[in-house]
C-alpha cells in the first residue's frame, strides 16, 4: 500500500501540495481528480521522488521512502505523451526498462523476450514487435508506454493524465483496456486526471484535489453520488444545485439541498413533475433539454432520441435518483 502522509510541496513561492494524506491499497487504481493547477501532476511526481517533499512522507508497506531516489522506489512512471524512443523498435521500448534497472539486477536476453512477448499480449499489440512507434497510433503509442512500465513489474505505476492527448472515442475505448491489463497484470496504480469521465471509468478510488489539498477520498461509487459539498459537485458534473422548496421537490422532500446532473430529470409521457419547454436540441444519445420545472425553476432534463418538442410545450418528468445528490445546508 501507497501511503502519503501530510505531504507538503512547494515551487518557488508557491505552495503546490499543502499537507496532503493518500492512500492508495495495494492492487487498486486510485484516480486523483482536479481541475488544472490544481497540485495533482505535483503530487505525482513527488510520490515518485522527482519532486523533493518540504514536510510530510512517502511510504510504501510502512517502509518511509521519502530519502530514497527516484531509481530505487521500484515505481514506474507514465506520461500522457508516452515518452517512447522513436529510433528503437516495440520490442526495445518495452526491453528497455529490462536491461537497465538499478535496483536489481538486470533481466537476460532469453527472459526480455519471453516478458517482451508477454506483455505484447497483455496490451493486444502481438506481432508488432518490429514495429517502429512512429508507424503506430496514438493508442497503440500509449498501449506500449504501458507496456514498457510493466515490463520490469514496479509495484506502482503513476499514470500523468494517460489518455488527454487522444481523441474522445479512442479515450474512451483506452480507457476501458487499460483498466482491464492492470487489472489482469494485478498492478497498483496512481493517476492524475482533469477529465471526470477517465477518472470513472479506470478507478476503483478517487481522491478530489484543489488548490494543493485532498478534500474528498473514497471509493468511486461514494464520491459520484454524495460529493463533499457544492464546490465539488460542480466540478464531479452536477450543472444545477437547488435549494429550499425546489430541492424538496426534486428529492421527494428529502432533501433541502440537491445536486443535479442533466441526465437527472428524464422528461417524456409520464412523470410527477410537470414543466414547459424553453429549449430542445437533438443528439445521437437523446434530445437534451432545457425546461422551467413547475415550482422548481430552470432545470436541464433529457427525453428520448428522435422526440423534437417545440419551445413552450408541456412536459412531464421524473427524477433518476442516480442524478442526484443531496447536499450538506450551507
Amino acid at each position: 500500500m501507497l501511503e502519503v502522509a501530510g505531504a507538503r510541496v512547494e515551487l518557488g513561492d508557491t505552495v503546490a501540495v499543502d499537507d496532503v494524506d493518500l492512500h492508495v491499497p495495494t492492487g487498486e487504481i486510485t484516480a486523483v481528480l482536479g481541475p488544472s493547477g490544481c497540485g495533482k501532476s505535483t503530487l505525482l511526481r513527488a510520490v515518485a521522488g522527482v519532486e523533493p517533499l518540504v514536510a510530510g512522507t512517502v511510504a510504501w508497506d510502512g517502509s518511509d521512502l521519502s530519502r530514497v531516489p527516484t531509481h530505487r522506489r521500484g515505481f514506474a512512471l507514465m506520461f500522457q505523451d508516452g515518452q517512447l524512443f522513436d529510433h528503437l523498435t516495440v520490442a526495445r521500448n518495452i526491453g528497455y526498462g529490462l536491461r537497465n534497472r538499478t535496483d536489481r539486477p538486470a533481466a537476460g536476453r532469453r527472459e526480455r523476450r519471453a516478458r517482451v512477448a508477454e506483455l505484447l499480449d497483455l496490451v493486444g499489440l502481438e506481432g508488432y514487435a518490429d514495429r517502429l512507434p512512429r508507424t503506430l497510433s496514438g493508442g497503440e503509442r500509449q498501449r506500449v508506454a504501458l507496456a514498457r512500465c510493466l515490463a520490469a513489474r514496479p509495484r506502482l505505476v503513476l499514470l500523468d493524465e494517460p489518455l488527454s492527448a487522444l481523441d474522445a472515442t479512442l479515450r474512451e475505448r483506452l480507457a476501458t483496456d487499460l483498466r482491464r491489463i492492470l487489472r489482469e497484470s494485478g498492478t497498483t496504480a496512481l493517476l492524475v486526471t482533469h477529465d471526470q469521465e477517465e477518472a470513472f471509468a479506470l478507478a476503483d478510488r478517487l481522491a478530489v484535489m484543489r488548490r494543493g489539498r485532498i478534500v474528498q477520498e473514497g471509493s468511486t461509487r461514494q464520491v459520484w453520488s454524495a460529493p463533499v459539498d457544492e464546490e465539488a459537485a460542480r466540478f464531479l458534473g452536477f450543472t444545477r444545485i437547488f435549494a429550499g422548496e425546489a430541492a424538496t421537490t426534486l428529492s421527494g422532500g428529502t432533501a433541502r439541498r440537491l445536486a443535479v446532473r442533466p441526465s437527472a430529470l428524464r422528461a417524456g409521457a409520464e412523470g410527477d413533475l410537470t414543466g414547459t419547454v424553453l429549449a430542445a436540441t437533438a443528439t445521437p444519445d437523446g434530445t437534451r433539454l432545457l425546461v422551467e420545472v413547475d415550482g422548481v425553476g430552470e432545470a436541464d432534463a433529457t427525453g428520448p432520441a428522435g422526440w423534437s418538442p417545440a419551445i413552450g410545450d408541456p412536459v412531464r418528468m421524473r427524477v433518476a435518483e442516480a442524478g442526484t445528490a443531496p447536499l450538506a445546508e450551507g
